[in-house]
């Protein structure tokens, strides 16, 4: 389906908005506070015109309302858009992509109409202050695939969600956040969200989440997955063993066709345990895809496993905030594809190996905070340009930290990096 896009850039289109939904757009408007005249542009008889108002080019239907608050964050600014929003929406009965993010509702709550909005396929509701309980009427969303309700921090008066249930209905899933969402009370979510066998992106930052489940259901499906991620948690001590049980399902699927698995986010979820433990977690497919690894800040003891330079596709590598003792061990040099390389703020000692000079792909690389000793070159750091007029470097290494380590002899060149 074509859509009208607002403003002139709708052209000669015969299409034209419908009246009934040119009212409901007006209604909307007038619950909503707009300091800075965001909404100027609805008025005339064509809200296909009006700025951030989508609409079919064969139909003339509202399909998308794109209102999201175009500063970076709703603090500081008089971009955002706050009040009250309209049940007129409900006229919109074609409506397939609605943004509200970034704008200010005070801990109002999510519209329970809002499940009546059948169309709808994507939803984003995420740092626009709504409060209270998240409405099970969204269950009734049967082609919602993109819902985020994410908050980048807690809000005065945070969104809770009580049951669950009603997510694990909508089957059409690919993507779900519902980071600095209270789920302390929602029963058992991933019972519920390994029921979604499309969804793709799952981010669960920082809910309350108090437990992984070793096993899951016989009914879990979560072949689609591609990024998840579970920070700033509290879910050890063990990486659970269903970690792996996807792999094998990735790896099954891979099969058929390549099946990336991009992202593994476990900062801060606080596993009381020896890294070692995550080896047989970090197995088969998952081992040859993986691309980012995040256990920073997990007190986390014992040395730097050799393994992690098997992970052939690592492009980011966070073990920084850890107990980590020992050696760097010179496999981290084999890591073809690793860009950021974060080690801070561990007990780490001896010297760096000379392998590390292999890293083509490295741009930042973070040791600082360690116990290490021992030399310095440009073997190391062969990205560096101001080494010599005559050497050509391998790579484009941008930054490093070295500060409060116990270096023992850096090489005069070193001087000259800023």
């Amino acid at each position: 389906m074509g859509i009208i896009p607002s403003a002139a850039a709708a052209g000669d289109s015969s299409a034209r908005c419908k009246e009934n939904e040119r009212a409901a757009l007006l209604k909307l408007k007038q619950g909503l506070f707009d300091s800075s005249g965001r909404l100027s542009s609805w008025a005339g008889d064509d809200c296909c015109r009006w700025r951030g108002v989508r609409c079919s080019n064969r139909t003339g239907h509202v399909v998308q309302l794109r209102l999201r608050n175009p500063s970076p964050s709703p603090d500081g600014d008089d971009n955002f858009l706050s009040g009250k929003i309209s049940p007129s929406l409900l006229e919109l009965r074609h409506l397939s992509y609605l943004d509200l993010s970034r704008n200010r509702f005070d801990g109002a709550s999510i519209p329970r109409f809002s499940g009546s909005l059948t169309s709808l396929r994507y939803l984003n509701l995420s740092d626009a202050t709504f409060g209270r309980t998240i409405p099970h009427q969204l269950g009734n969303l049967s082609r919602l695939q993109y819902p985020d309700f994410h908050w980048l921090y807690i809000p005065p008066r945070p969104l809770v969600v009580d049951n669950f249930h009603w997510i694990s209905r909508r089957s059409s899933l690919s993507y779900l956040d519902t980071s600095a969402i209270n789920l302390s009370a929602a029963g058992d979510v991933y019972d519920e969200v390994t029921k979604l066998p499309r969804l793709s992106v799952l981010r669960l930052i920082n809910c309350q989440l108090l437990r992984l489940p070793n096993t899951l259901p016989p009914s879990a499906n979560l072949t689609s997955l591609t990024t998840l991620d579970l920070s700033s948690n509290y879910l050890g001590p063990l990486l659970p063993s269903w970690l792996s049980n996807i792999s094998k399902s990735q790896e099954y699927r891979s099969l058929l066709q390549p099946v990336p698995w991009p992202d593994l986010w476990l900062w801060e979820v606080v596993f009381p345990s020896d890294i070692s433990n995550f080896d047989k977690q970090l197995s088969g497919c998952v081992r040859n895809s993986l691309q980012v690894l995040n256990l920073a800040n997990n007190a986390l003891g014992g040395g730097v496993p050799v393994w992690i330079g098997e992970l052939r596709n690592l492009k980011s590598l966070h073990l920084e905030d850890n107990l980590l003792s020992g050696l760097i061990p010179p496999s981290l040099g084999t890591l073809s594809s690793l860009s950021f390389l974060y080690l801070s703020d561990n007990m780490l000692r001896g010297s760096i190996s000379e392998s590390f000079g292999q890293l083509s792909e490295l741009i930042v690389w973070v040791v600082s905070y360690n116990q290490l000793s021992g030399i310095v070159s440009d073997v190391h750091f062969s990205s560096i340009t101001s080494f010599s007029s005559s050497w050509l470097p391998q790579f484009q290494l941008k930054n490093i930290h070295l500060g409060s380590g116990v270096l023992g002899v850096v090489e005069k060149r070193m001087e000259d990096i800023n």
